[in-house]
């Protein structure tokens, strides 16, 4: 796969529709940034808005990976759909590890927590000159912020899958 002919002929697809590239970004949710760097190839297309992209240029999903309008497209883009179906099953198994990973933080956060409230490691934090009140502090903002982050990793991955469905 050659990214700047990729990027090229994304180029020629928005030029022949006659949007501009902030007419593209806004259709396909993106910044105009992300649409340039597609264009010249420095980025290509995150997976799941390939399909988009090509429903709206109404190009086979093939031709967008090979940056040229292939003569013998079908237009069926059946393999190319269970590919990003695939890629969207690995991305829920990669969000459920990342998930049980920060679980795991989180209860060891809370248990460390507890063993400070109860005193256990008081001489161990003393002898290494660690200020309870201050790990107690770091604690609570932490906990919270990894929570925020795991909302926030779920959502994307579900509007990710939302569109490679779609």
């Amino acid at each position: 796969m050659d990214q700047k002919k990729t990027g090229e002929f994304l180029r020629e697809l928005r030029k022949v529709k006659g949007i501009t590239q902030e007419k593209a970004a806004e259709q396909f949710s993106v910044s105009c940034r992300t649409v340039s760097r597609w264009e010249t190839g420095v980025n290509m297309p995150d997976i799941g808005i390939i399909k988009e992209i090509a429903d709206f240029y109404e190009v086979d999903i093939r031709d967008i990976i090979n940056g040229e309008r292939s003569e013998t497209a079908s237009g069926n883009n059946d393999t190319v759909s269970e590919i990003i179906e695939y890629a969207g099953s690995e991305s829920n198994k990669l969000a459920g590890k990342v998930t049980a990973y920060s679980v795991a933080g989180l209860i060891a956060m809370i248990d460390l927590t507890a063993f400070l409230n109860a005193g256990v490691l008081s001489g161990i934090t003393e002898n290494i000159a660690i200020n309870t009140l201050s790990v107690k502090n770091l604690i609570s903002v932490v906990i919270p912020a990894a929570m925020v982050v795991c909302a926030m990793r779920k959502e994307k991955l579900e509007e990710t899958i939302a569109v490679v469905r779609a």
